[in-house]
């Protein structure tokens, strides 16, 4: 079994886009809509990594980061911010957050699996 990511993004394309992105990666991929189904995904899946939009309904992504960073069990999963604001405020205030790095939307994939691949690069050991 690949790596788990947990996708939550209220924009049901994004979360398509990066679904088959991450997939086509070798990633199995779980998807949320929303802050609240964010956390239960957190719970129910226990994923290697987060990528999670900023602005979303029921909780806000910084809300879910700080969440799951209270966690002892999930605070080691990297958490990573994705917005399409560019104030550099967001920055710090997502890394306050506990949040593992920023990426800005539009991204194009390389970026994407790029940032990932800094977490777990080619042939490190996969989940069993």
């Amino acid at each position: 079994m690949g790596r788990r990511i947990l996708v939550a993004d209220d924009n049901i394309d994004t979360r398509q886009i990066l679904r088959a992105l991450l997939t086509r990666s070798g990633y199995d991929v779980f998807l949320a809509c929303d802050g609240r189904e964010a956390l239960n995904e957190f719970e129910r899946v226990h994923p290697d990594l987060a990528l999670i939009d900023v602005m979303m309904p029921e909780l806000s992504g910084l809300e879910v980061c700080r969440a799951v960073k209270s966690i002892p069990h999930l605070r080691s999963v990297p958490v990573v911010i994705i917005t399409a604001k560019t104030d550099a405020s967001l920055k710090e205030e997502s890394r306050s957050a506990g949040a593992d790095a920023v990426l800005i939307k539009p991204f194009n994939p390389r970026e994407i699996v790029g940032t990932i691949r800094k977490y777990f690069p080619p042939g490190s050991e996969e989940r069993n």
